[in-house]
């Protein structure tokens, strides 16, 4: 399937999902949101790019998205405590 195709699995289910993910992931409420916001943000971008994504596979390419955003926000996160 296109990456395009992409866009009608955003579900409330996969929001929620999400959601949980970062909340375990993070200090607050606050930081969650926002890297749940990150994550769809990095969904949408993705699904309005060229490519094809294998259908049995359209789950695990959502989620390894969401660990790659989150390995981003950890590594500016332990950044800026650095600092």
């Amino acid at each position: 399937m296109k990456k395009s195709e992409l866009l009608p699995f955003i579900d409330q289910e996969l929001l929620d999902s999400l959601f949980g993910f970062c909340y375990q992931r993070t200090t607050s409420s606050h930081a969650a949101e926002e890297l749940c916001s990150d994550i769809v943000y990095e969904l949408v971008r993705t699904a309005n790019s060229e490519g094809e994504i294998e259908e049995d596979a359209v789950h695990a390419f959502i989620w390894r998205i969401a660990r790659h955003v989150y390995a981003d926000y950890s590594e500016r996160r332990s950044r800026e405590t650095a600092r």
